[in-house]
């Protein structure tokens, strides 16, 4: 215990004492009351009414209870007024010590709430940061994955003759990638699907080294360009289409990725030459 706190607690029980002190200078005083009540009431009424001269020494003593009774008066005056200060004071300190109490409560609530937002922000940063470093880790290793583009060159697409493509699969990447397939295909689409057909499939486990290519390399259709074939073509409605896909993991993260790729024959641009370009429909990696 504190010096401060053990002040506190002397304090009080003189409080306590002088309040039990109170209680029995008033039981005291109501006794002397009622005693004299009864004095009173026991003493016969005059039958008689007639002058009589006190002698000194009644006069004496009856001054002498009055002024008695005076003094008791004011003790009870002053008894009262102390217990009304001592009521105050305790009332005082009572206040004091719950305000205390109370200041002392908030505070610790405001650093216990101040704790928990700096616990809290700890721990969002260190979420930020573990996140930073998974994100840092991810675009590293994908900056080092294998990606593979295409390319196309197609011969032969002339009336009587058949034409053939080459696709080139090329991994431009900086890590090696096991190849699990290679396909292409030719269609004619009014309008592109999202999962084309395929027939010219090769199913393969070759590991293909950055700067490498893939070939696939196929007959375009069986038979000989007829001139009506080509008009259509030309005409573009509907299109004709070369294709392709590959799919491959890489060997590093052991994660499966593709590229798709697509080329539509255009013959009547008045700017650009006839042959095979890019398409928007079917372009995408990941």
């Amino acid at each position: 215990m504190d010096n401060s706190t053990h002040q506190c607690v002397v304090f009080l029980k003189r409080i306590l004492k002088a309040i039990e002190n109170l209680h029995e200078t008033n039981a005291a005083i109501a006794q002397y009351a009622e005693a004299a009540k009864h004095a009173a009431e026991r003493q016969p009424a005059s039958p008689f009414r007639a002058e009589v001269e006190f002698s000194p020494r009644v006069i004496h003593t009856y001054e002498s209870q009055q002024q008695g009774s005076h003094r008791l008066q004011k003790r009870i005056f002053w008894v009262g007024l102390f217990t009304l200060i001592v009521l105050a004071a305790y009332t005082v300190f009572t206040f004091l010590l719950w305000r205390s109490s109370q200041a002392s409560l908030e505070a610790s609530n405001k650093s216990f709430a101040k704790t928990l937002c700096q616990m809290q922000a700890q721990t969002t940063a260190l979420s930020n940061v573990a996140t930073a470093a998974q994100t840092a880790n991810a675009q590293a290793a994908n900056a080092d994955r294998p990606w593979f583009g295409t390319s196309i060159s197609v011969d032969g697409f002339e009336v009587d003759k058949i034409p053939v493509a080459t696709v080139l699969f090329f991994n431009s990447g900086r890590r090696p990638a096991k190849v699990i397939i290679s396909e292409v295909n030719v269609h004619w689409f009014t309008r592109f699907p999202a999962n084309p057909p395929y027939e010219h499939r090769i199913v393969s486990h070759n590991i293909v080294v950055p700067n490498s290519p893939v070939i696939n390399k196929f007959n375009i259709i069986k038979n000989k360009l007829s001139q009506l074939e080509i008009d259509a073509a030309t005409v573009g409605n509907p299109k004709f289409f070369i294709y392709s896909n590959i799919q491959y993991i890489d060997i590093g993260t052991g994660n499966e990725h593709h590229t798709h790729s697509c080329w539509v024959y255009i013959g009547n641009d008045p700017v650009l030459s006839k042959g095979f370009y890019n398409c928007t429909e079917y372009q995408d990696a990941d």
